[in-house]
């Protein structure tokens, strides 16, 4: 395997799907500072917007949408 192989193999993730007003945010926040893992949650968005050369709200309009 190559080394791009084996750092995803070795990755893990954990996905919290949250209402508004539920507290999910703060909760993934707590989780991934007591597992010392980096949180990923609206950097996502800024990413891609970054990477196609968009507005982050050109990016949202498009989140989780097919």
């Amino acid at each position: 395997m190559n080394d791009a192989s084996d750092t995803i193999n070795r990755m893990s993730a954990v996905t919290i799907s949250r209402e508004y007003g539920s507290g999910g945010g703060e909760i993934a926040a707590r989780l991934a500072r007591r597992l010392g893992w980096q949180l990923i949650d609206h950097e996502i968005v800024e990413r891609v917007a970054s990477e196609m050369v968009k507005s982050t709200q050109e990016a949202e309009a498009q989140d989780e949408q097919t």
